[in-house]
């Protein structure tokens, strides 16, 4: 009898230009995460309410509908069981008042250097 494949984690990417959100998806899937993408965060918030609760969520600050924070907030209010790291390329990300208020797991700045992002989701796998 075969042994059972182990579930891939399951991570969402929160980007609005899509060759980054492309870009790391693959990255991510090929390294064995199930990775998706949401563009704005009115569309990871549908996703959250639908019960896909990822294991870690990746999510830039600026969005075409509202800042990252939003998602934040939402995350720290319903005690949500993931991780959460910021890419932004905001000059000082830690006086951000919602990084301050709801802060995350992690916070990267842009350009993203991917060997960063792997070595912090590795404890997921």
């Amino acid at each position: 009898m075969a042994a059972a494949a182990a579930t891939a984690v399951r991570a969402l990417v929160v980007e609005d230009d899509p060759d980054s959100s492309d870009a790391l998806v693959a990255a991510l899937n090929a390294r064995g995460f199930d990775a998706d993408c949401a563009r704005t965060v009115g569309e990871a918030l549908v996703k959250l309410e639908r019960g896909l609760i990822p294991a870690a969520i990746i999510v830039d600050m600026r969005l075409p509908d509202a800042s990252g924070g939003l998602l934040l907030r939402r995350i720290h209010r319903e005690h949500l069981p993931t991780k959460v790291a910021v890419v932004t390329g905001m000059p000082d990300p830690l006086s951000h008042p919602d990084l301050i208020r709801f802060p995350p797991d992690r916070v990267f700045t842009k350009p993203l250097h991917f060997a960063e992002l792997f070595e912090w989701l590795s404890e997921l796998q």
